[in-house]
């Protein structure tokens, strides 16, 4: 009798043991992926930032089969962390999306550069930015002997608000064109500087954009959910069209992360019934006027 035959039984519950025990492990595993979008950790930072500033990103969820980054403006990363620059000024919804699944979103406000903003002008004897910020506490500096004690400022906005200092600090509550006036002594006459003011991203405008974002998904959610219901097609698809798309139906859909054709995707609901849309994902052009891509998340009933 060889040496398997005598220890067949051993050898039979070692193998057993071996493959229970990693049946446990993969199920294990299995069943500790994440299960909802409240389970992501990740870090973004800053959420505000300027030209040419890097913004930095870190998935720290665990037991993830796969990650993408989706910046907002076509730009893609896969990687766990790392950092991103954005090359144009306005407001991103960075996504970070967990397995196909489960998407997590963080607004981004993206300024002009510092240096744009804050660049001097040199005139008529005074010393000031040409561009500022709405809100920003902004310098101005007559330039003239230290015997010349007599200044009076007149920054342009109807405020009534003006300054008899040499240098002066105003910030403008609204953003705007302006000319600022300084008279030197009693009878000369204005010198005269030309400023522009900026919108200042505040917390109000980033909740009120990411309230168009989310009014607008689920408009377009319940359009396409119309169709896929046998609603009215005509009316439902050039609703969307027309408001949404800014009349262009070659909008990229990603359905369930397949590309589409915005014509043949609504088509196909038309037809296919019994498809229940879970999600919309939506990005804006730069000026948040016309969505230019979809994001879809489906199934059948």
């Amino acid at each position: 009798m060889n040496y398997f035959e005598q220890n067949k039984r051993i050898i039979i519950g070692i193998i057993f043991i071996i493959l229970t025990l990693l049946v446990i492990i993969f199920y294990g595993r299995e069943s500790s992926y994440i299960s909802s979008e409240e389970e992501i950790t990740a870090t973004v930072f800053p959420l505000e930032v300027t030209l040419g500033d890097t913004l930095w990103f870190k998935d720290s969820t665990d037991n993830v089969r796969r990650i993408e980054w989706d910046f907002g403006n076509s730009k893609k990363s896969i990687s766990t962390e790392g950092f991103h620059i954005y090359s144009e000024p306005g407001f991103y919804r960075l996504r970070l999306r967990i397995d196909n699944q489960f998407t997590k979103i963080f607004p981004i406000l993206v300024s002009k550069q510092g240096s744009e903003i804050m660049s001097i002008d040199l005139q008529n004897d005074m010393e000031a930015p040409s561009v500022a910020l709405q809100k920003e506490n902004i310098v101005f500096r007559a330039i003239a002997p230290i015997d010349i004690v007599d200044f009076t400022w007149n920054f342009g906005d109807n405020s009534g608000i003006g300054s008899k200092d040499r240098t002066a600090i105003y910030a403008y509550d609204k953003p705007g064109d302006y000319t600022v006036e300084l008279f030197i002594g009693a009878n000369s006459p204005p010198m005269t500087h030309s400023i522009k003011v900026l919108p200042s991203f505040d917390l109000e405008k980033v909740e009120s954009i990411n309230e168009v974002y989310d009014n607008t998904e689920t408009e377009i959610k319940k359009l396409f959910q119309n169709i896929s219901n046998g609603k009215d097609f005509n009316t439902n698809y050039n609703t969307l069209v027309r408001k949404y798309f800014c009349g262009d139906d070659n909008i990229r859909i990603d359905v369930n992360n397949e590309k589409k054709n915005l014509y043949y995707y609504a088509t196909g609901l038309r037809f296919d019934r019994g498809n229940v849309i879970h999600k919309v994902d939506v990005t804006f052009d730069r000026k948040q006027k016309c969505v230019t891509k979809i994001e879809i998340t489906q199934d059948k009933e």
